[in-house]
């Protein structure tokens, strides 16, 4: 399993006198945090608090959209659920980090990622992949991790969306035959305490197996320490199609970059997710969800 979380600059944090006391459980605290982080300079940013230039919208509002208890998908699981009140309410949430609360600037570069690992950003949305990524190109990076803050100390509908990105897949087009020997070793896989281990150690991935979701020397891991808590209200809508990414990203560059408002920039990008997806045959999962009646 993998999901979202805060990455944060430990020096940076250290800097700004931060101790562990002040990580944020709510939105609120994480501005207040962020604008501790944050250092300007003749007016000119030289440390975003928190940075999400990029490719980061395009993940991190599918999760503040299920906080609020906003589907990804239609009630039939067929139609991207984009163009509404929520998704608009978390753009300009969002919109407000920068123009309001002043932790970040989309004039601060255009790479979260790059940002956050030459210690110009202290804090970044990500999921597990960027510890590998600052394992390997930035190594030097002092940095913790939380879970991403929530918009009240209630439990939300789900804290974020999931990917089982980490399990191999089957070809369909096998013969059945074969099929049913690539069964048999996933489910090896998928038994085999060690291999789940490895996983989490070279993935970074949260262990769906139940027995290991309380294994001490996996939750010595920080990433694996902030998924545990929240891990069974984490929602996979399924294999998504690309567009809800992509459409997303748009989205966001139209309003952040090209001063689009948020409705036709909402309204641009559910058309093109409409059409990109009128001849898939994908279902949403999300109706699997263990608490899906939930949702308002």
């Amino acid at each position: 399993i993998n999901t979202g979380n805060i990455y944060y600059n430990k020096t940076l944090w250290k800097e700004a006198g931060l101790t562990d006391a002040d990580i944020p459980t709510t939105w609120d605290e994480f501005i207040q945090v962020a604008q501790k982080l944050t250092k300007t300079d003749g007016g000119k940013m030289t440390q975003a608090g928190f940075n999400f230039n990029g490719d980061a919208y395009s993940a991190i509002y599918q999760g503040l959209n299920y906080q609020k208890g906003e589907l990804l998908f239609s009630s039939d699981g067929k139609k991207a659920n984009y163009d509404n009140d929520v998704t608009k309410e978390n753009m300009q949430f969002l919109k407000d980090l920068y123009d309001k609360y002043k932790v970040g600037s989309v004039d601060f570069g255009n790479d979260y990622t790059q940002s956050f690992g030459n210690g110009q950003s202290a804090m970044i949305y990500a999921w597990g992949h960027m510890e590998g990524t600052l394992k390997e190109k930035y190594p030097d990076i002092d940095y913790g991790v939380f879970a991403t803050p929530t918009f009240s100390e209630d439990t939300p509908f789900a804290y974020d969306r999931y990917n089982g990105e980490s399990t191999p897949g089957i070809n369909k087009n096998q013969t059945k035959e074969q099929q049913a020997v690539a069964q048999d070793f996933i489910k090896y896989l998928l038994a085999n305490d060690d291999y789940i281990r490895e996983a989490v150690d070279e993935l970074n991935s949260f262990p769906a197996k139940v027995t290991l979701q309380k294994d001490e020397d996996i939750l010595a891991k920080p990433i694996m320490a902030a998924i545990q808590p929240r891990v069974d209200r984490l929602i996979w809508p399924g294999p998504a199609p690309s567009t809800v990414e992509s459409s997303g990203t748009t989205a966001f560059q139209n309003v952040f970059q090209n001063g689009m408002s948020i409705d036709k920039a909402l309204k641009e990008a559910q058309t093109q997710m409409d059409t990109d997806m009128k001849s898939s045959d994908f279902t949403s999962m999300e109706s699997k969800y263990t608490y899906f009646d939930e949702h308002k």
